[in-house]
């Protein structure tokens, strides 16, 4: 689920809309919503049928709602205004895993783009090789 290797440029998943990122080793493009919308999605190689245990998705979205950007932390990503949080969105139980949710929204050249590191693990930190990973993001 987690990455061990760093990002290596052979492994870059280009979308048709020109929105790119390097996947981890183990990990495939797993939806797409045409060449005009620009939206990635990258999930870890698991079980057919079964939920992904891991995911990032890369899309394109309105400006966030002002009170709801009051929760993040404001960074910079890519050298540009951005907000990110971590939170644990599930506790496990016995039949079902925790579930753990990295947000972030950055500006870019007027557009806003959501960022979405889903994970089937309770986490209050992203991984710092996820984030190497998510830095790879080349935007249209």
């Amino acid at each position: 689920m987690i990455p061990t290797q760093s990002p290596h440029e052979s492994n870059r998943i280009v979308h048709a809309s020109g929105l790119s990122i390097i996947a981890p080793i183990n990990w495939d493009q797993i939806l797409d919503k045409g060449p005009s919308i620009p939206f990635l999605c990258i999930a870890s190689r698991g079980m057919p049928g079964r939920r992904h245990k891991a995911l990032i998705a890369i899309t394109q979205c309105e400006k966030p709602n002002d009170d709801s950007l009051k929760r993040f932390l404001k960074v910079k990503f890519q050298q540009h205004v951005a907000f990110e949080k971590m939170t644990i969105k599930r506790k496990g139980t016995f039949d079902d895993p925790p579930s753990s949710s990295y947000d972030l929204y950055v500006l870019i050249s007027g557009q806003w783009w959501y960022i979405n590191f889903l994970v089937a693990e309770e986490m209050t930190l992203l991984p710092e090789i996820v984030r190497q990973y998510i830095e790879t993001i080349k935007f249209p």
